[in-house]
């Protein structure tokens, strides 16, 4: 569209959220819409156009706390309805939106070594599940599951308080596509990663 400007977008998003906490629970509860402009280039004039839109309907819930005194438990689940609901191809109408899996939720769980103080280990599973790779919903990714481990010590080095991290990502070494970006474009998931890092609070 030489010499043409087209308007900045503008999204909606409403959200209505609630958080309740009993001793060491906090839990969290939201629900929300958003409702996205999208660019495309018509077939015919091959012009490009901004009047397509995508709308995003979601719960997300989360919850943390002990179930023993060195045990804690974090969680969180979502769930999201991505469609095109405007479109220059009338057959993308109602179409799942590309690179939005519908439900994704996490697991971790950390434990304090009893007998050994500042010392505490580590597990997280996290799932995603399918997710289309074009805009017509005939391509899609394999959902997955990854699992990160990890330990933690902490204590002070010349009155410093220092943590020591190692963790290893994907410890199963899980082969999976980690998204979409665009139509018919994913990136390769992570391999085995292994990390150590130390930290100073000064």
């Amino acid at each position: 569209n030489k010499g043409e400007t087209l308007a900045p977008y503008q999204t909606k998003q409403y959200e209505l959220g609630t958080k309740y906490q009993v001793g060491s629970w906090l839990n969290t509860l939201a629900l929300y819409q958003i409702e996205k402009p999208e660019a495309y280039q018509d077939s015919t004039s091959l012009e490009v156009k901004d009047d397509a839109e995508t709308r995003s309907r979601g719960i997300e819930f989360s919850t943390a706390g002990q179930l023993t005194e060195d045990l804690s438990l974090m969680a969180n689940l979502a769930y999201i309805d991505a469609e095109y609901v405007k479109s220059g191809t009338a057959s993308q109408v109602g179409n799942t939106v590309i690179g939005t899996p519908d439900f994704t939720a996490g697991l971790g769980l950390d434990y304090k070594i009893p007998v050994v103080e500042g010392l505490s280990v580590n597990g997280r599973a996290s799932y995603v599940s399918e997710q289309y790779l074009d805009s017509t919903n005939k391509l899609e990714l394999p959902d997955y599951t990854i699992l990160d481990v990890g330990a933690r010590y902490k204590t002070k080095l010349g009155g410093v308080n220092t943590t020591f991290l190692a963790n290893v990502d994907n410890v199963t070494n899980k082969k999976y596509w980690e998204g979409v970006f665009n139509s018919y474009y994913a990136t390769v998931g992570g391999a085995r990663t292994y990390k150590l890092g130390v930290t100073f609070d000064f």
